[in-house]
């Protein structure tokens, strides 16, 4: 299941919401804004994600990815469109509840951060 939504004047222009439910293999999405969220939850199966970037994005956008794990722990692949050194991956860890902040560089994301835990189940 995948919805996008847009927000009218999100406080400084337009938020692009992607949720994926029961995402698992590869996912393709489409960045068209200047801040963006990717939610996943309830995820099937490892999921990678690719990025297409639309041209009127500008540098300085932001993605944040929302990985919601069910009661096993999927992994998260940050694969085209962002610049990694496989660290940013994600091993997921059952219901746990992970996210990730990225800076777009006018050609690729750019991860700021690694992983945050907000929920740990353990």
């Amino acid at each position: 299941m995948a919805q996008t939504t847009h927000s009218p004047g999100y406080p400084f222009g337009n938020l692009d919401w992607q949720a994926r439910a029961a995402a698992t293999g590869t996912v393709a999405l489409e960045i068209e804004t200047q801040d963006t969220v990717i939610y996943l939850s309830a995820m099937a199966g490892a999921v990678t994600l690719n990025l297409t970037v639309e041209d009127s994005v500008r540098r300085g956008a932001r993605l944040r990815i929302i990985a919601v794990q069910n009661a096993t722990g999927r992994n998260v692949t940050l694969g085209t469109g962002f610049i990694t050194n496989g660290a940013a991956d994600l091993t997921g860890v059952a219901n746990d509840i992970d996210v990730m902040e990225l800076i777009y560089d006018g050609s690729q994301f750019i991860s700021t951060q690694t992983w945050q835990k907000v929920y740990d189940a353990a």
